[in-house]
């Protein structure tokens, strides 16, 4: 599946890009998910004498990275049979939001996906000061970590290794540079990238709905809207604190077996804190995650 926008989608057949219609008999079937087909899917179709073709299946998935719609609780898939996912901020223009990348990290644990951290724009913030920080946060994940610029040229050759031979989801707030770091990554795309409203201080959505686009060195990635909040998948209290890449070695020397890391005593991830092997600041992040259980 190259590209899902309401019921129409553009299905990669053999090499043919065909568009297609999703028979209703899913949208019926699905009824957790905001759509039944997404970026990513392996579908069959029925071909048809005029176009457009029909989607009658969607086979099975390897794993999802999706989010929970506001109160209904049901699921919005963004992308379907992804490697790797890149969460992407930037520095500045929009304004770096740490509770919204530990969200999205959450998201791409719990989906299955190996998570990349970018933060983009460093060109606008050039502090030395605010980088080591952002590394001493996100330093005790083990998870890659890219400072970027397009202006700049830097971190895109990292990218293009990254990228390299993977599926990879691209997923950031709107305005953080995800179109113009693909134009980077690949010179030719040519996807549209739109400035940061000076009214709000929010980014403008330039791209409106997930695409998969084929990389020329090999491996695939979905560039997706824009995403100002999200919400990870449900799941028991205890459960959380193991999508915290951070909090895995402590877990299993809590005393109770479904600590919350909150206020249990004898808890290793408490302590860890205390001993600063695990940041404050992602604590909090865990902390309000918790409260929204």
């Amino acid at each position: 599946m190259l590209r899902v926008d309401a019921r129409q989608c553009l299905v990669d057949v053999g090499g043919v890009t065909r568009e297609c219609r999703v028979r209703g008999r899913l949208f019926r079937e699905e009824k957790r998910e905001s759509k039944p087909v997404a970026v990513g899917d392996r579908v069959l179709i029925a071909r048809q004498q005029t176009p457009p073709d029909v989607i009658v299946r969607v086979l099975e998935r390897r794993n999802v990275l999706a989010r929970r719609r506001g109160g209904r609780g049901d699921l919005q898939i963004i992308a379907a049979n992804v490697d790797q996912a890149v969460i992407l901020g930037a520095f500045v223009h929009p304004e770096l939001n740490l509770r919204l990348i530990d969200r999205m990290l959450v998201g791409a644990e719990c989906g299955g996906q190996s998570p990349i951290i970018g933060i983009n724009k460093v060109d606008l913030l050039p502090d030395a000061q605010a980088r080591e920080l952002i590394e001493e946060i996100y330093a005790p994940t083990g998870y890659p970590l890219i400072f970027s610029s397009v202006v700049e040229s830097l971190g895109i050759d990292r990218y293009r290794d990254l990228l390299k031979d993977r599926v990879t989801v691209l997923a950031g707030p709107s305005g953080v540079g995800k179109s113009s770091l693909l134009n980077a990554v690949q010179p030719g795309l040519r996807l549209k990238a739109a400035e940061v409203s000076d009214a709000t201080g929010k980014g403008r959505h330039t791209t409106t709905a997930a695409s998969l686009i084929p990389l020329d060195f090999g491996g695939w990635v979905v560039d997706t809207p824009g995403m100002r909040e999200f919400q990870p998948f449900p799941m028991e209290p205890h459960e959380l604190g193991h999508y915290f890449a951070e909090f895995r070695a402590e877990i299993p020397r809590c005393r109770f077996n479904t600590c919350t890391h909150s206020h249990e005593v004898a808890c290793a991830v408490k302590d860890a804190v205390d001993e600063e092997r695990i940041h404050p600041c992602r604590y909090e992040s865990y902390l309000r995650m918790l409260e929204e259980l």
